[in-house]
């Protein structure tokens, strides 16, 4: 009753902190631009006749200036703390999104669709758990845990991967990273198109993967 009540106050903080993460801008806006057309100079007339012939009006047609929003770019971090509940002895890799917890984000959008089952289900990769061979390989879509083409970013709220993971596909380009494509693979018949895309500037996306390697090998 308790992780239930708990778990109730959290997606609640989550949903009020979300707005900014998840307005993302793929839909198109558009200015308007008058133009005012010019006014012909007539020797031995004035401002009011150019008026009554009906020059310097606003000309009817306007243009139309198009302008598309950028997907916005999200900080990431990894936590590497203890658990899962119950497993005070091992600990579990817990990526963050724009200070969110990632098993927080998908938690609520779960729920908001009205997925089952939903809630509670996910927790961190514990490396003590699986052939996890490395931070930077595994966060970089070189990871020997890879499904398909997809990533494990979670494991099951147990810490056992194979119970309930969530996978994701990793893009690195020279200067940015990308997840989207999330899956459940028990669940493949589930939409998570609008669950993301998430992405991260590489230089800061790097530097977070090896600040948790740095963690990984301070605990073994």
């Amino acid at each position: 009753m308790e992780w239930a009540i708990v778990g109730a106050a959290r997606r609640t903080a989550v949903i009020a902190g979300m707005g900014a993460l998840w307005i993302r801008c793929y839909r198109d806006s558009f200015d308007w631009e008058g133009r005012r057309a010019p006014q012909p100079v007539i020797p031995g007339r004035g401002p009011s006749t150019r008026r009554r012939a009906g020059v310097g009006s606003i000309i009817g047609d306007r243009k139309r200036v198009q302008r598309r929003c950028s997907p916005a770019i999200s900080e990431i971090g990894f936590d590497y703390r203890p658990g899962p509940p119950g497993r005070a002895d091992v600990r579990q890799i817990m990526p963050r999104i724009d200070t969110i917890s990632l098993n927080d984000l998908i938690d609520t959008f779960e729920i908001s669709a009205d997925m089952q089952p939903a809630g509670d289900a996910y927790g961190g990769l514990v490396p003590r758990f699986v052939r996890f061979e490395s931070a930077v390989d595994h966060f970089h879509g070189f990871s020997s845990l890879a499904m398909g083409q997809k990533i494990p970013v979670l494991a099951c709220s147990c810490g056992e991967l194979g119970c309930w993971p969530l996978l994701t596909r990793i893009s690195l380009t020279g200067d940015l990273v990308v997840w989207d494509y999330f899956e459940q693979p028990y669940r493949t018949a589930r939409d998570y198109t609008a669950f993301g895309p998430f992405l991260f500037d590489r230089d800061q996306y790097d530097k977070a993967v090896r600040v948790l390697g740095a963690a990984i090998a301070a605990h073994e």
